[in-house]
């Protein structure tokens, strides 16, 4: 199934008159296209959230429809949006009772919350103790008229432990919620400079890097985003990508922030969608500067993932959804003629030996829904009259994984076509277990699928045409 995650601006609106045709192209492409949800969605349903919302009711139930149990949720342990199973529904009750939200946790009153919930006096009266250890507060020359300045100004009357953490909480919260606080912020480089950064993603940072070095920063782009991201968890990759697009919207196409109710956490959320899009074959979002910011960090980290507006969803996608034809041996000679040599993939050449001559190809489709690229071998000599295609997923972002769901539509493309697959074998490739395969063969031809753990296909399904080419043709 060809992979994609729709920002909330694309899921919202499918209730609409003018997305219609968007919400059937899904409707009868519900097999051959998958639609992961991601917490992002939940966090912008938080912002919205009421009793009487049936809009969001609405929502949730066309997520459940899209979605099915495609969920995808970052692994601290992996350091990977990684798979989950779990509908929109069932992800929302246990969000409601659970989430705790960004803005209740930047606030100062959240530490006391924390404290009275610890039952255990000893350890609350160490903690109590640290807290209230004097210490000496920050001063700086405040005679400047700049606004930024008055952000910080209260830190200077500090005089323990207890009362900075809270104000450096009250200081966070502020810019979280308040959306003038943190547009005031976001000023603190003269916006003149930043407007003249313009041109294609991969121009973005070294433009940016050249003004930080104008304003006397010590540090580029990247260095500061890697100083600030280490110093919080110690690496891991969602907060590298996150940090990264929320040091870049204070530079570069700042959210405008116009609605009633946004405030920073609207770029927080931003944020993790464009990261979880990384993992998926297409991004698509509404939202220009989203698209703009994700593009230059997309560029930046080497993901590959397309971002796509609505309008292009169907013009895009159309061409790619591969429909069922009537026997393997229109297949087959359709897939020959999509893996001549003059399609190959430039970026890989030609191999040529005593045996065989090979080539990779960039499918022009996802035949079967599922694979993208091809590995076509022509033998030579006592293998001359045979060929062997090699189908498999290749992911343009960050993935290299695939949902249940993905292989059960993929087995079930193959059965219909091949034949059934045994339901010990079956189980094993939807499961992905390494080696798992199943062999379809005949007097010209013979199709196996299987499943290999090595770095280039990483556990993934992968289809093998061994064809006899003077009997097929």
């Amino acid at each position: 199934m060809i992979r994609i995650y729709l920002d909330w601006n694309i899921i919202s609106k499918l209730k609409t008159h003018e997305f219609a045709d968007i919400k059937r192209f899904f409707a009868e492409n519900s097999t051959k296209i998958s639609i992961p949800f991601s917490p992002a969605h939940f966090e912008d349903i938080s912002k919205s959230d009421s009793p009487n919302n049936t809009k969001l009711l609405e929502d949730i139930i066309t997520m459940d429809t899209l979605c099915q149990s495609n969920h995808m949720a970052y692994d601290k342990e992996l350091d990977i949006a990684a798979p989950y199973i779990a509908t929109p529904s069932q992800y929302y009750t246990e969000y409601k009772s659970n989430n705790v939200s960004i803005e209740t946790v930047t606030n100062p009153a959240y530490l006391s919350s924390m404290l009275a919930e610890i039952d255990h006096p000893i350890i609350v009266s160490m903690i109590n103790h640290f807290l209230d250890i004097p210490i000496n507060s920050p001063k700086w020359d405040m005679s400047t008229t700049n606004p930024v300045c008055d952000i910080f100004a209260k830190l200077q009357d500090v005089s323990t432990v207890r009362e900075l953490i809270c104000e450096v909480m009250s200081i966070i919260h502020r810019v979280t919620t308040d959306k003038e606080t943190y547009k005031t912020l976001r000023g603190a480089i003269d916006p003149k400079l930043l407007n003249q950064i313009q041109g294609p993603s991969s121009c973005i940072l070294p433009a940016l890097d050249q003004i930080l070095m104008q304003v006397g920063s010590p540090m580029g782009f990247m260095d500061m985003v890697k100083s600030m991201q280490q110093k919080q968890d110690n690496g891991n990759k969602m907060s590298l990508f996150t940090t990264a697009y929320i040091l870049l919207d204070m530079l570069y196409r700042p959210d405008k922030l116009r609605k009633k109710g946004n405030n920073a956490t609207n770029v927080i959320i931003d944020a993790m969608h464009a990261y979880y899009g990384a993992f998926c074959d297409y991004f698509v979002t509404d939202d220009k500067r989203l698209a703009d910011k994700a593009g230059v960090l997309f560029y930046e980290f080497k993901i590959n993932t397309p971002i796509i507006a609505s309008n292009e969803l169907i013009s895009t996608l159309s061409p790619l959804v591969w429909n069922y034809q009537d026997s393997i041996e229109s297949i087959i000679v359709d897939i020959i003629e999509s893996t001549r040599i003059e399609n190959r993939d430039e970026e890989y050449g030609i191999y040529d030996n005593d045996t065989d001559t090979s080539w990779i190809v960039s499918l022009d489709k996802y035949y079967f829904n599922f694979f993208n690229y091809a590995n076509v071998c022509i033998g030579k000599n006592e293998q001359e009259g045979k060929m062997a295609i090699h189908l498999y997923r290749r992911f343009k972002g960050l993935s290299h994984y695939v949902f249940y769901s993905e292989v059960e539509q993929l087995l079930d493309s193959l059965s219909r076509i091949l034949g059934e697959i045994p339901e010990a074998q079956k189980e094993a490739i939807k499961h992905c277990h390494k080696d798992a395969s199943f062999i379809w063969s005949s007097t010209d031809k013979s199709v196996s699928i299987l499943i290999r753990e090595d770095e280039d296909y990483k556990g993934r399904p992968e289809l093998i045409f061994i064809i006899n080419m003077p009997k097929l043709l």
